[in-house]
């Protein structure tokens, strides 16, 4: 949870808004009780929802969407990868 920028404003807010979190999960632990719903749930954790968010270094909420390299959607610059290079790549990943 350690700030990505040298910025002392930038650092000062990733602080805040890491007590925000701590402390509000600390109190949520503390008077936890079994979660019956979804909705419950959600009731429960509304509060360390933004600053969760705020920390995460990874706000891409979509799971085992994958990623781009390789691809012509990935943004690095460079072009995709061709069937037969992705294929290539395949097989040698498959050694380890």
């Amino acid at each position: 949870m350690l700030p990505e920028s040298k910025d002392p404003n930038e650092r000062l807010q990733h602080d805040k808004n890491s007590w925000i979190w701590c402390s509000r999960s600390a109190a949520i632990y503390r008077d936890s009780r079994p979660v019956a719903t979804d909705q419950d749930a959600e009731k429960v954790f509304r509060n360390v929802l933004e600053p969760m968010l705020e920390l995460s270094k990874c706000p891409d909420l979509i799971l085992n969407r994958g990623h781009y390299f390789g691809t012509k959607q990935f943004t690095g610059g460079e072009p995709g990868l061709s069937d037969e290079d992705k294929q290539a790549l395949i097989a040698f990943l498959k050694r380890f």
